[in-house]
């Protein structure tokens, strides 16, 4: 799993401090801020993966820190989460605010980390960003990684047919649905040679041991993921 950055603005310390131990433990880096000023100082510093943000805070209100945030070229997309006790904000978190979600402060720790963690996958998937197994692919620069390492650069064409098999397996891609996702062919076509051409020079881009997880199962393709070792 990727090392993500988590933003909690909220001037609530000991269940700042809680959340902050609670996210560290799986892995998040945790930055906090206690004031709407504080806040968007720091997302602009350290352009979290995701923000939890407070309705009652000490300078502004939390609503007015998300319309900062939303104002942001580069923050605009980040996923914000009202966490709050001001559960009559519910509503407008959603609406009014273009918050991506609202949980009361009651609200279990492993609960807000599922949230969290959902708004998280669809943003990657909308990015273009893709983890299968031991494989990610950075969707902004069409590269694949291995083991956090660089395993080759990918053209827009191959990148696409690739992530697509990754975000399917361990199912099989038929050749039409290929056809519509990495061509932009019409609804029914196939292009069965051409497709099999550009599996060709993605293997060869992967290197022997990877490009052999890229395999033809009738009238589609599949990514094999590797065998996991029982113990």
């Amino acid at each position: 799993m990727r090392h993500r950055t988590l933003l909690i603005i909220d001037d609530d310390k000991f269940w700042t401090n809680v959340a902050s131990a609670y996210f560290s433990g799986f892995g998040y880096k945790v930055v906090t801020a206690a004031t709407c000023a504080e806040g968007f100082n720091m997302a602009q510093l350290h352009k979290p993966a995701c923000i939890l943000l407070d309705y009652q805070l000490p300078d502004e209100y939390g609503s007015v820190c998300a319309a900062r945030i939303r104002g942001d070229h580069e923050l605009k997309k980040t996923p914000i989460i009202m966490v709050s006790g001001y559960e009559d904000q519910e509503l407008l978190a959603q609406t009014e605010y273009q918050l991506d979600g609202f949980l009361s402060k009651d609200t279990q720790l492993p609960l807000i980390k599922a949230k969290v963690e959902s708004l998280l996958r669809r943003v990657n998937w909308e990015r273009g960003n893709v983890t299968c197994s031991d494989l990610r692919l950075d969707g902004v620069n069409f590269q694949v990684y291995r083991d956090s390492k660089l395993v080759t650069e990918l053209c827009p064409e191959h990148f696409r047919f690739l992530s697509l098999l990754l975000e399917k397996s361990p199912a099989f891609v038929s050749e039409e649905e290929i056809s519509r996702h990495v061509f932009k062919a019409d609804e029914g076509s196939e292009k069965s040679d051409v497709i099999r051409g550009v599996a060709q020079r993605l293997r060869d881009k992967l290197g022997a041991r990877l490009g052999r997880r890229v395999k033809k199962l009738g009238k589609g393709w599949i990514y094999v993921q590797p065998r996991v070792n029982k113990p």
